[in-house]
């Protein structure tokens, strides 16, 4: 099963990163979060198989699968704080020891922001970081970014 992560604070934009992910890929599983911390306790959950009935209900269906991958982190620039692009590459590194993402193509991180004068694109500038997205975006865009994103493309 492959998931992509998602912390968006706005319904809108997470409802069009959504339906554009399933247009691309519609086996691509989106799950959205509140927080970085969430995210850790998800993958937590994971590598020591803890999860509720309930949440293996949520994620799953109806049981948790034996290989889990981690394709994109679609992340809010606004709610990473202080993270930075060498924060995104321990996670990549971490994520692939525990086998969680793939070797060959793993796991991105695409970043979106409001404001283009809020986001310090410099600052991104890394392997890891397959782009920075700034919205409002077109959906023929958006599809693009992400299709890229997936693939392990940066700009």
């Amino acid at each position: 099963m492959q998931f992509v992560f998602i912390i968006q604070s706005s319904d809108q934009i997470y409802a069009d990163l959504v339906k554009s992910l399933a247009t691309i890929d519609p086996k691509l599983k989106c799950l959205r979060f509140k927080s970085t911390a969430d995210i850790s306790d998800w993958i937590k959950k994971v590598l020591s198989k803890s999860f509720s009935e309930e949440e293996i209900e949520l994620y799953f269906g109806e049981e948790q699968p034996d290989e889990i991958i981690i394709r994109l982190f679609i992340l809010d620039v606004e709610s990473i704080g202080k993270m930075t692009p060498s924060t995104f590459e321990k996670m990549q590194g971490l994520l692939v020891q525990t086998r969680l993402t793939d070797e060959e193509n793993p796991v991105g991180f695409l970043l979106t922001g409001t404001h283009p004068i809020d986001v310090n694109l410099r600052k991104y500038i890394h392997p890891c970081v397959r782009n920075v997205v700034v919205t409002p975006f077109d959906k023929m865009t958006l599809s693009a970014f992400l299709k890229a994103a997936l693939d392990g493309n940066q700009p």
